[in-house]
């Protein structure tokens, strides 16, 4: 009879275009999801009680840890973030870890939000309607924290794509959202298209950004956290702390960090603040917890 209700209550809510939160199972599969979680909030509890810029996503966030790692790194010198991307999650994931506590107990100052690349099964009108969800989530928790909600990124090998087809449908009801909501709007996808339709600084996989995407996103953004909190990273002055010699190196991002660390005394100076130690070690332990391959997750 509860399971009956349960469903019924599930159906009504999905039915009137919203998502009911939901964990992933606990089983093996999922048990990293379950430990991320624990400790982003272990973390969470152990923070000075404020961040500057708070990630919410799935694994294309969630990546910023892996093949994003060098330009976070980089990121992380001006501003404390934490970063709330989970492999493969889908919009009732977000919603019921948002409302679990990776939103409490803290205050931030800025919330930068992408989702629902993964619901392109779900009508679009539903996914917008569950995005509305988290942005409701976050404003009803971190009230004094600017949004920017970011449209959903290309994929696939050309316009054919389902996943495509389906965010070049929603991407302009989620402007249509924001401009209702009063959050920001941004939308950088012109990035990763080259001219015959194929996406570009994208992995193996066409879905998640190579370390040149992160590079690209966190380029779209700067402008937008620089009003917010100030700083600049891609300024001529500042190039130098993101990347040696102040110029884009070929290699990886894992690269990029290591030969960073060697050569910037900036970094070795910061590493002995306690706020940038405090910073890099829950780093470390979040890409611990969920640090998948792209192959198995879906985003």
């Amino acid at each position: 009879m509860k399971s009956a209700v349960l469903f019924a209550v599930a159906f009504a809510a999905t039915s009137w275009g919203a998502y009911v939160p939901e964990p992933r199972p606990k089983d093996k599969a999922s048990q990293w999801w379950h430990d991320r979680h624990d400790v982003n909030r272990r973390w969470i509890a152990g923070c000075d009680g404020a961040y500057d810029l708070v990630f919410i996503g799935d694994s294309i966030t969630h990546n910023w840890e892996n093949s994003g790692h060098g330009i976070l790194e980089g990121l992380r010198l001006r501003y404390s973030i934490l970063n709330l991307g989970y492999c493969s999650d889908r919009i009732p994931h977000i919603l019921w870890r948002l409302e679990n506590g990776e939103l409490d107990g803290y205050r931030a100052k800025g919330v930068m939000v992408m989702a629902g690349t993964n619901n392109y099964r779900d009508d679009p009108t539903n996914v917008v309607a569950g995005v509305r969800q988290i942005l409701e989530t976050v404003r009803a928790r971190q009230p004094q924290a600017k949004i920017l909600l970011c449209a959903l990124l290309p994929s696939g090998t050309s316009d054919a794509d389902e996943r495509r087809q389906k965010n070049r449908l929603v991407n302009p009801l989620l402007r249509k959202l924001a401009d209702e909501m009063k959050v920001e709007w941004i939308d950088f996808g012109d990035r990763f298209l080259g001219p015959d339709g194929a996406v570009v600084n994208m992995l193996k996989d066409n879905l998640h950004p190579d370390w040149k995407g992160y590079r690209d996103w966190a380029e779209a953004v700067q402008p937008v956290f620089t009003r917010w909190i100030g700083g600049d990273l891609f300024a001529q002055k500042d190039r130098q702390y993101l990347w040696p010699e102040g110029r884009m190196p070929d290699f990886q991002s894992h690269q990029i960090a290591a030969k960073w660390e060697e050569t910037s005394p900036r970094v070795s100076r910061l590493r002995m603040s306690p706020t940038v130690r405090r910073v890099r070690r829950g780093c470390r332990s979040t890409s611990r917890a969920g640090r998948t391959c792209n192959a198995r997750c879906g985003s």
